[in-house]
């Protein structure tokens, strides 16, 4: 019987013309970000479900590929003997494109400031930048830790489901309301009060609402 480790354990797939041999199981993303093909994402993170599993509707949609003609989200596609994928077809780009400009709408600029928007950004490009819709949240510093701007929050959950499923402590959630005619979203405590990063560790997995 083969060992765990062997060539029976593995399947090779192509990217970008790229011959690549993986771990059966891998998705198609992993797969890319092993070989240093780079792969934009904004939602997935180590560990974590891909997000498209958990919420489909507050996916990045970013990380889309291009396999046989048929277009996919590279972080839930598992890579299969054979397969021949695509990531910068003229299609995926528009689609990405129309995908970070929506993000983008959220964020009050990405110009100078350090943060993970700023590789998908230089990557995909959206040419002008869109109009930003303001959230007009509070900043807080009461945290000797960092600011918290939830002005920042492009909603990607990511600090959330660290909390559920890694730190397995269930103490946030996402509030949405509505505020001059647009909605604005909010961390808080599942108790009703807002949330304190710094307690659950969660926010070094955020990518810009936490500042140190």
């Amino acid at each position: 019987m083969p060992s765990k480790g062997s060539v029976m354990d593995t399947i090779t797939l192509t990217i970008n013309g790229q011959e690549l041999n993986v771990e059966r199981g891998t998705t198609v993303m992993e797969a890319a970000r092993n070989a240093d093909i780079y792969i934009p994402g904004l939602c997935n993170y180590p560990d974590l479900k891909p997000l498209p599993e958990v919420t489909p509707d507050m996916a990045c949609q970013l990380c889309l590929v291009e396999i046989n003609s048929i277009i996919l989200l590279s972080c839930t596609t598992k890579a299969v003997e054979g397969m021949k994928v695509e990531t910068e077809t003229p299609r995926i780009k528009e689609l990405r494109r129309r995908s970070l400009t929506n993000i983008l709408y959220r964020y009050p600029g990405v110009e100078n400031r350090i943060c993970e928007l700023q590789q998908p950004l230089n990557h995909i490009g959206v040419g002008e930048l869109p109009p930003h819709i303001p959230k007009r949240l509070p900043i807080r510093e009461d945290s000797p830790f960092f600011v918290r701007d939830h002005n920042l929050c492009i909603l990607c959950e990511r600090c959330v489901r660290v909390c559920d499923d890694l730190r397995d402590k269930s103490a946030m959630r996402l509030y949405k309301a509505q505020r001059l005619g647009n909605a604005w979203n909010n961390l808080y405590r599942r108790d009703g009060h807002k949330t304190g990063g710094e307690q659950l560790g969660s926010q070094n997995y955020c990518k810009g609402s936490g500042q140190a």
